[in-house]
């Protein structure tokens, strides 16, 4: 294993006989979403806490039994939705919380790139991604974007969603889902979630009594305007560093 050899790093092939072995005291949960919670509750139960890669889980089963194992061994539990650390996204949460386009009455968030392009060392039917049986499905890879949208505007109160397989890609989980959400402050929120766009888009725009801010991942600014007034925030932006950042934001709870 190249990282092996890269950093003279102890490796054990079995997951079980390394808790006992090496005890950790943190454990990263990078595996397929399908082997999180019990992977998790293991290591819970070994006494480490964790770091648990997007998402939680492909199923409620077993989450309450992880929820109770860390509260009964005073663990942190942690999911990894990098996107709360990405400076854009960041400097949207600031503007809202700032009240900058007044009353936020809705949202478009939209995400879509091609599965075949996502990871072009492997071939993409074998990716978890592209399988049910491994927690697969653009609504759980793509839940990043339904993470930041509870950050920024709260609690659901409502859903809808249309979700299924509508391209020729070989997989067997669905590729294109929109929700619909009404917020318990009452705003509108739609997310639109694929993995057949050829071209990457990531974007979301807010619309607000007074004004409206945009954000295009392709872009290093946030745009805020108003009836008079468009004005553009500008950010640097490293693509490593939101995992820096999220990892040292686990690290100090």
């Amino acid at each position: 294993i190249p990282m092996v050899e890269e950093f003279s790093v102890v490796s054990y092939t079995d997951y079980e006989t390394a808790l006992v072995k090496f005890t950790p005291g943190i454990v990263l949960i990078c595996t397929p979403p399908s082997l999180h919670v019990s992977q998790a509750l293991q290591a819970v139960e070994a006494n480490a806490h964790v770091f648990i890669e997007k998402p939680l889980s492909h199923s409620t089963d077993g989450v309450d039994e992880l929820i109770a194992a860390v509260e009964k061994q005073k663990r942190v539990a942690y999911v990894g939705y990098n996107l709360r650390f990405h400076p854009g996204l960041q400097i949207v949460k600031k503007l809202l919380d700032e009240n900058a386009i007044g009353q936020p009455q809705w949202a478009h968030i939209e995400v879509g790139q091609y599965l075949p392009d996502w990871r072009p060392w492997q071939d993409y039917r074998q990716s978890y991604t592209a399988r049910k049986e491994l927690g697969g499905g653009i609504i759980l890879d793509a839940s990043h974007e339904i993470d930041y949208a509870l950050w920024l505007f709260g609690e659901v109160e409502s859903l809808v969603c249309m979700a299924g397989k509508v391209s020729n890609l070989d997989v067997n989980v669905e590729d294109c889902a929109t929700i619909l959400m009404r917020m318990q402050n009452g705003m509108q929120v739609d997310i639109h979630l694929d993995f057949i766009q050829r071209s990457p888009t990531r974007t979301c725009k807010v619309v607000g009594s007074e004004g409206t801010i945009t954000w295009n991942n392709s872009d290093n600014e946030v745009i805020l305007s108003s009836k008079d007034v468009i004005s553009k925030v500008p950010y640097d932006y490293n693509a490593n560093n939101m995992y820096i950042y999220e990892l040292n934001d686990f690290l100090s709870r």
